[in-house]
């Protein structure tokens, strides 16, 4: 029967890698082809290797490991216990295969037990070993992490041992803390493509002190935002995202001739501004691209697509020293003509006087009466 030592550890579910704090510190490293995470199509095996580093005078161990039964299933688990306890009389523990029973599981994944005790009272030390490898078949599509259980995440209900290095027959326990590395596995990104999403930050105009002039939506058209020429237009594409995998392209189609790629290096790379140059009706769309697969290139998401509807704005214009201005002007006229009309009038009485005394003719004397010299 196998002596059990528990020890008292962090929860090590994270998806990459930790970093031990020391580098003598003992370490189960789970590997596949050197990599911590491995992109997969249903279908595909692959091999997981369990190492145990730097750990000194070892009796038996235990190890609790969990994954997604329906992303992975487990084919065989092979122990390499021969570098390890090399030379010693030795009994390792058949692992359970089937340990998704209803009611059983804490955190409805799949869990295998493995472990192996030497026999007698001697012990080794371990500076590089495998302690066993597993092998895995991809079923289904999904994400999954290969992990080790651990008090604040055990694989079972009741369950009190996780994962246990003793060194000596008589359970004297040392607690020695050590690191966990987990291994990732991605399927089915060739058949699954990215989503591509984003949202769009019209500018804020101020009406109050602006003309601005809209255009009405096509028909038909549900998906509009609407602009003005010569501001900048916010796109949010933090909705996106890759079912397997992760997006590493942005690919943005303004629709006025100009195509905008960025790379996806962080968070950040999922905002981004435009300027539209000209009024008008815009179709515009984002497509986001994967990383793909070992099996399979990058895969394109169908185009998210949003109308733009680009108005003008134009700034209201003080009309007050305009209009004082033509009144000024207008007045000027009036009174102009008025003088004009006036003097016109003038010239007329002049001109009718002037008209009466020729017809009269000279004072005192007659027309018939007139002599000449």
């Amino acid at each position: 029967m196998i002596i059990l030592c528990v020890m008292i550890l962090s929860a090590l579910s994270m998806r990459v890698p930790m970093v031990s704090k020391a580098a003598s510190a003992p370490q189960f490293l789970f590997t596949s082809a050197g990599s911590n995470t491995l992109l997969l199509d249903i279908g595909q095996t692959f091999t997981m290797a369990v190492n145990l580093t730097d750990f000194p005078n070892l009796y038996a161990f235990q190890v609790v490991f969990k994954y997604n039964g329906t992303v992975l299933n487990m084919t065989s688990l092979t122990y390499s216990l021969e570098n390890i306890f090399s030379g010693q009389n030795y009994i390792s523990m058949e692992p359970p295969y089937d340990t998704q029973a209803k009611g059983d599981t804490r955190d409805h994944l799949n869990y295998t037990i493995a472990g192996a005790t030497l026999l007698g009272e001697g012990s080794v030390s371990v500076s590089n070993g495998v302690l066993f490898n597993v092998e895995f078949t991809v079923i289904g599509i999904g994400e999954t992490t290969i992990q080790t259980a651990s008090k604040d995440s055990p694989a079972y209900s009741g369950a009190d041992r996780f994962y246990t290095l003793c060194q000596d027959p008589y359970q004297v326990i040392d607690y020695i803390v050590f690191v966990t590395k987990g291994l990732t596995i991605l399927s089915g990104v060739s058949t699954a493509a990215p989503i591509a999403d984003f949202t769009v930050i019209s500018p804020e105009v101020d009406s109050e002190n602006n003309l601005v002039l809209n255009w009405n939506p096509p028909s038909g058209v549900a998906s509009y935002v609407v602009s003005y020429q010569g501001l900048s237009v916010g796109f949010n594409a933090s909705g996106s995202y890759a079912p397997f995998g992760h997006i590493t392209q942005y690919i943005w189609n303004w629709g006025d001739g100009n195509v905008t790629v960025v790379n996806a290096t962080s968070p950040a790379s999922s905002f981004i501004t435009h300027i539209y140059d000209n009024m008008g009706i815009y179709h515009m769309n984002l497509t986001v691209v994967n990383n793909g697969s070992i099996t399979s290139p990058p895969l394109r998401s169908e185009p998210a697509r949003y109308v733009i509807l680009v108005g003008l704005t134009l700034p209201y214009y003080n009309w007050t020293w305009f209009i004082y201005t033509l009144v000024v002007l207008i007045g000027a006229a009036i009174a102009i003509a008025a003088a004009r009309s006036a003097l016109r009038r003038v010239r007329i009485r002049r001109e009718m006087k002037r008209q009466k005394i020729l017809k009269a003719g000279p004072s005192g004397l007659s027309p018939a009466g007139a002599q000449t010299t």
